[in-house]
């Protein structure tokens, strides 16, 4: 198979209308507020000398990509029957520090222009199905705005007293089912029972509620899914009832299916497996042309090949999407 580096605008992909199932990467986070990347999560975190040797030595701002070198020295340094007590400590450091990080650049909700709420909100509502990877809270607040003025129907299954999970339940027949994979800063989960739930507003907003909420001894932690490699990932996420469940979700869901904002990264394999799982279907991914020679592209689509063998792959500009128009950016920074 010749690959070219050649992409396809969203409308001429979209226009069969048989795309159900969507997934979201924190492409779409970036494209509305910058401060979620990667470097300026860095700029913004107090990280201890320790932990910023790390990142010098690998010469990367990337989170992840630090957590997965401490977790392969880990395992190199216990093959070799050398003490590895100093790297637990900085690794689980570099993982607070995300958490915090993203909640401290997060934009506000008076920042978030309402366009792009009802923009991002009412296209969610066009599929059976939204997974996101993403921790922030766009999504969660572009899915209340629709509900607050357009009665969208949406649902995140906690429903349960309290704004707790309700595994037993369902979605009604015409509902958006929001699927959070690693969690998010507006849920939370029992130290002492295992629930999930999400912070409900009680007079103060949710990043007040997420800076005020959490700390060693409370019993409520942070549903937050940020470990450097995808085994550590997937071990984190069969921690969780509601994680488990949703990752399921994702791994039995075989509608025609929509990637956006993802690079489905080594440290998402169990992402990738969960998608390349079932029937053969189709599977449109978006591409950030900008930047990006034609080598890169080619590139990412023969990687993407590589990943779904079984599936029919198509490519679309990401700024011709409606999660990637330029519009969407929130212009204070």
């Amino acid at each position: 198979m010749v690959i070219t580096p050649d992409v396809q605008p969203w409308p001429s992909i979209s226009a069969a209308d048989t795309f159900k199932t969507l997934l979201v990467g924190n492409g779409l986070s970036i494209n509305i507020w910058p401060s979620f990347n990667y470097s300026s999560l860095f700029r913004q975190t107090p990280l201890p000398e320790s932990a910023k040797a790390i990142f010098t030595a690998i010469d990367s701002t990337n989170f992840e990509e630090a957590m997965r070198r401490l977790a392969e020295a880990r395992a190199i340094t216990e093959a070799a029957d050398k003490d590895a007590s100093w790297i637990d400590p900085l690794y689980t450091t570099i993982r607070d520090q995300l958490f915090l990080a993203v909640q401290q650049v997060h934009i506000t909700w008076n920042d978030l222009p309402d366009i792009t709420k009802n923009a991002i909100g009412m296209h969610l509502c066009t599929y059976e199905s939204v997974f996101t990877t993403n921790y922030d809270l766009i999504l969660y607040w572009a899915r209340m705005h629709v509900e607050d003025r357009h009665n969208a129907k949406t649902a995140d299954l906690m429903w349960g007293l309290g704004g707790t999970f309700d595994r037993h339940s369902d979605l009604w027949p015409g509902w958006t089912g929001i699927y959070y994979l690693h969690g998010g800063l507006h849920l939370w989960r029992s130290r002492s029972t295992g629930t999930v739930g999400k912070w409900q507003h009680q007079g103060i907003n949710i990043l007040e509620q997420v800076a005020n909420g959490y700390d060693a001894t409370t019993d409520r932690q942070p549903l937050f899914v940020s470990e450097g490699t995808s085994v550590d990932k997937l071990r984190a996420i069969q921690t969780s009832e509601y994680l488990s469940i949703v990752t399921r979700k994702l791994f039995d869901d075989t509608k025609d299916t929509v990637v956006f904002g993802s690079a489905l990264s080594a440290s998402d394999t169990h992402i990738v497996e969960a998608l390349a799982a079932g029937a053969s279907r189709r599977i449109a991914i978006s591409v950030c042309v900008d930047g990006q020679s034609t080598e890169q592209i080619v590139q990412l689509k023969a990687d993407m090949h590589a990943k779904f063998p079984r599936h029919t792959l198509l490519f679309f500009d990401s700024a011709t999407h409606p999660l990637g128009d330029p519009v969407l950016r929130a212009a204070k920074q």
